[in-house]
């Protein structure tokens, strides 16, 4: 099954649902904590197998998105799974190419 990635929102609720994989970093678990209470930045999910085995979190830099955080349950690690989560976060951050050009109007 390959890596899925997604956005979700950053509550305290979601810092429990990866418990298992923040286990192995207690400092981003409290930096997600601490976000959640803030609402600050955006959380994205990396699900294989129906199991959450990694999360990033970026903040808003300038117009755009930087990574602050990522982290890859242990067990998955060395397996390019941090790769596939940037990859898809930043797909899922990029604009649309349909979505780049002008505004399409309706003829007068």
């Amino acid at each position: 099954m390959p890596l899925i990635v997604s956005e979700i929102a950053i509550t305290e609720a979601s810092s429990a649902d990866f418990a298992n994989v923040l286990k192995a970093d207690s400092e981003l678990a409290k930096a997600l904590a601490s976000a959640a209470e803030q609402g600050e930045g955006r959380l994205f999910q990396g699900i294989f197998n129906a199991r959450p085995v990694s999360l990033a979190r970026v903040i808003a830099a300038g117009d755009g998105w930087k990574l602050s955080q990522i982290v890859v349950h242990p067990a998955t690690r060395g397996r390019g799974v941090g790769k596939e989560m940037l990859r898809q976060t930043g797909n899922l951050l990029a604009p649309s190419p349909l979505d780049s050009g002008p505004t399409w109007r309706k003829p007068s």
